[in-house]
């Protein structure tokens, strides 16, 4: 997935997050450590790809 496909995901997750934790008593942030985590990853994947070509 691209940088600005993972932009849209992770805003939209974290959205509904927000939405779930208003929603659901204050459960839905839990959530925002997954969501960083992927947001983590994708970082991670991009420097690996720059410094394997360079």
């Amino acid at each position: 997935m691209s940088e600005t496909g993972m932009m849209g995901l992770t805003i939209t997750l974290t959205t509904i997050a927000f939405m779930t934790d208003t929603l659901g008593g204050g459960h839905g942030v839990f959530v925002l450590p997954i969501i960083a985590f992927r947001l983590v990853i994708t970082s991670l994947i991009l420097y690996l790809n720059i410094t394997i070509v360079m």
